[in-house]
């Protein structure tokens, strides 16, 4: 016992002692992240995870959504935009359409007031040269009697001789 005693004397007791006390803490902790492991509903947390994947992919698809909505918005104020003007454009077009109509009409109605009689008409330098323009472009004698406010038969006659004259020049 004396051998016993001796091996114990104060601050071996102590380091023994702290070694135990250690050894417990140690021993302690393990049984808890044991017994949390043990307890641990790995499923549930899976099914958590996978809750949450799906809410995120849920939101990044109502966000892509949302931008797609925007951007055809976008495209939409575009074309609006667009159509608006080429509206404008065919309004003007169709202004200048009756503005040459007119100054057509009025051109006619000055050479056909010169010459006297609508049947004898003599057409105008610009008028002669529209009648070979449009002859040119495949208009026929009736078209082109129309565009100049012409009789058919003065244009025909016209043209034909204009066929005549490049034939014998030919």
């Amino acid at each position: 016992m004396m051998l016993l005693a001796s091996l114990f004397d104060g601050p071996t007791i102590l380091v023994f002692l702290g070694m135990a006390l250690v050894t417990t803490l140690l021993v302690r902790s393990s049984a808890k992240r044991s017994m949390k492991s043990r307890s641990r509903d790995v499923l549930g947390e899976a099914r958590e995870e996978l809750t949450l994947r799906d809410q995120a992919a849920s939101n990044l698809i109502q966000k892509m959504e949302v931008r797609l909505h925007d951007y055809g918005r976008e495209i939409e104020g575009r074309m609006e935009a667009r159509l608006d003007l080429l509206d404008q454009l065919i309004i003007d077009a169709d202004r200048e359409i009756i503005r040459l109509q007119t100054a057509l009409a009025e051109t006619y109605r000055k050479s056909s007031s010169t010459s006297g009689s609508h049947e004898q008409c003599d057409l105008s330098a610009e008028q002669h040269q529209m009648l070979h323009h449009l002859a040119d472009a495949g208009y026929s004698a009736g078209e082109i009697a129309n565009l100049i406010q012409a009789s058919v038969a003065e244009i025909s006659a016209m043209l034909n001789s204009r066929d005549n004259n490049s034939n014998a020049a030919a």
